[in-house]
């Protein structure tokens, strides 16, 4: 997310679809051809990345450097600032603190 938030415009609901963001690879191959995806699109890849990494990850962890759920869940809630979508926020935000709590 900071990568885009850097290298990137700032969000536009309407210009998100013509902007360009970063380059999406899926997969290690260096023969393939770097192109730059949309902004919406890159907020996109971001936003399901986290919300498939809350699904994998334990929801507390023995040591403090180790990703968990519920930082998938507050990156997810920041997300949604960045690109102003206010029931992704909710969303998210209620179920970091359903996990955080429990």
């Amino acid at each position: 997310m900071q990568l885009a938030d850097i290298f990137t415009l700032p969000y536009s609901k309407s210009s998100s679809s013509t902007d360009l963001g970063i380059v999406l690879r899926e997969t290690a191959t260096v023969d393939e051809i770097s192109i730059r995806a949309s902004l919406a699109d890159t907020y996109q890849k971001i936003a399901d990345d986290l919300t498939e990494s809350a699904k994998l990850l334990p929801a507390l962890s023995n040591y403090k450097t180790r990703p968990t759920s519920v930082a998938s869940y507050a990156a997810l809630s920041r997300l949604g600032l960045v690109i102003q979508n206010y029931d992704m926020v909710i969303a998210a935000a209620e179920k970091y603190w359903n996990r955080n709590l429990s």
